[in-house]
C-alpha cells in the first residue's frame, strides 16, 4: 500500500512539474536580475494547481460524491474559485505584457489585453485551462473513490466466504466425530481391545484435524496421510467378508494443496452404505494427481441403510457439495452412479492448480 501510494504521488510531482517548466524555459530569455516577471508566469500553473488540489482534496469528496443538493455547493465553490482564479491569471499577464513593452519584448504598438466586458480570447483559454484541471480532479477522485468501493465491496465478499467456509469446515469434525463413534460403539461388546485401540486412533485423528482446518488449504500429503490412518481405524470394526483397498498415486515429493479434508466424507460415506455384515462387501478408494488434476474415485458396494438410520442425514455430502462450490467454483467436477450391479460410484476431479500447487 505505502509503495503504491508513493508511486501515486510520484506521478503528481513529474505531472506538475510537465506543467510548471515549460512556463519558465519557453519563454524569451529575461534578464537574470528580472525575478518578478519570471514569478508572474507562474501564476496560470499555480492556480491550475490550486483549482486541481482544490477539488480533488475538498470539494469533490465533500460535495461532488454526496447526494444531489451537495452537488449544487460543489458547483457554486467551483464557479468562485474559477472566476477567481481566472482574474488572477489575466491580471499576471497583464502586468507581463506591460514588463515585456518596458523591457522591449514586445513592440509598443502592439495592444494590450482587450477588456473583460468583451471576453477576449485569452480570458477564455485561462478559464478553459484552469476549469479543465478542476474537471480532471473530479474525475480522478471519481475513478478513485470507485476503485476503493469496489475493494470494500471484493474484501467484504471474501470474508463473507471466508466466514461461510469456515462454519463449513467445523462441520466436518463433529460429522466424522459422530459417524466414527458409532462405528467405535459397535466394537465395544465384539473385541473390547480393538475399542480401545480405536479410540486411541481416534484421539490422533481428531488432533490432526483440529489443527487441518485452521488453513484454507493444507498439504495433500496430509490429507492422503490422514485417509490412510481413517481407513485402518475402520477396518477394525470389519469382518472378513469386506474387502478395503486403499491406492493413493501421488507426486514424491508433493507440493500441491486442497481444501482441508474435502474427500473425507465421501470415504465416511463408503463405510456407512458399503458395507454388509452379511453379504461380500468391498471398497476402492483412489487418490491419485498430477499438475493438471487431484481425482479422488471410490467405488463400493451398496448397503443402505434402513430407513430407521437417521445418522448423518446426508449432511457430510452437502457440505462437501457447499465447500466444492465456494473453494473450486467452475473448476471442478463430482459424478455420482450407481450401475446395474449395484456398484455405487462417486468421482470428485479438481482442477484449480492455483489454489493447489503452490
Amino acid at each position: 500500500m505505502n509503495k503504491n501510494k508513493a508511486l501515486f504521488n510520484l506521478f503528481h510531482i513529474i505531472c506538475w512539474v510537465c506543467v510548471f517548466v515549460p512556463t519558465v524555459l519557453l519563454v524569451p530569455r529575461y534578464d537574470k536580475d528580472d525575478v518578478e516577471i519570471y514569478s508572474l508566469r507562474i501564476v496560470l500553473p499555480t492556480t491550475m494547481c490550486l483549482m486541481f488540489y482544490i477539488n480533488y482534496l475538498w470539494l469533490a469528496p465533500k460535495y461532488h460524491l454526496k447526494e444531489n443538493k451537495q452537488k449544487t455547493k460543489y458547483r457554486l465553490l467551483n464557479l468562485f474559485f474559477l472566476i477567481l482564479f481566472v482574474f488572477i491569471s489575466h491580471v499576471s499577464f497583464s502586468i507581463i505584457h506591460d514588463r515585456e513593452v518596458l523591457m522591449g519584448y514586445t513592440p509598443k504598438e502592439t495592444t494590450k489585453a482587450i477588456s473583460f466586458l468583451q471576453i477576449p480570447l485569452a480570458i477564455i483559454q485561462l478559464t478553459m485551462a484552469i476549469g479543465i484541471s478542476g474537471v480532471l480532479a473530479t474525475l480522478l477522485r471519481h475513478s478513485l473513490s470507485i476503485q476503493i468501493q469496489e475493494k470494500t465491496n471484493r474484501e467484504s465478499k471474501i470474508k463473507r466466504v471466508e466466514a461461510q467456509l469456515s462454519s463449513l469446515q467445523l462441520q466436518t469434525s463433529p460429522h466424522f466425530l459422530l459417524n466414527t463413534l458409532n462405528n467405535i460403539y459397535a466394537l465395544v461388546e465384539l473385541d473390547p481391545r480393538k475399542a480401545k485401540k480405536a479410540i486411541q486412533e481416534l484421539s490422533q485423528l481428531l488432533r490432526k484435524m483440529l489443527y487441518g482446518t485452521q488453513d484454507t488449504y493444507i498439504p495433500l500429503t496430509e490429507v492422503t496421510s490422514f485417509l490412510t490412518d481413517y481407513t485402518e481405524l475402520m477396518k477394525l470394526r470389519l469382518q472378513e467378508n469386506v474387502k478395503v483397498e486403499l491406492n493413493i498415486d501421488i507426486p514424491t515429493p508433493c507440493s500441491y494443496k486442497v481444501a482441508p479434508f474435502i474427500f473425507l466424507s465421501l470415504v465416511e460415506n463408503a463405510f456407512k452404505h458399503g458395507v454388509s455384515a452379511t453379504e461380500d462387501s468391498f471398497i476402492k478408494i483412489n487418490i491419485s494427481a498430477n499438475d493438471e488434476r487431484i481425482e479422488c474415485f471410490i467405488q463400493n458396494t451398496n448397503h443402505p441403510k434402513s430407513q430407521d438410520d437417521h445418522s448423518g442425514h446426508g449432511i457430510g455430502l452437502q457440505n462437501v457439495q457447499n465447500r466444492l462450490d465456494m473453494c473450486y467454483p467452475g473448476k471442478y467436477t463430482w459424478t455420482k452412479e450407481i450401475d446395474k450391479n449395484n456398484i455405487y460410484s462417486s468421482k470428485i476431479t479438481l482442477y484449480e492448480t492455483k489454489l493447489r500447487n503452490y
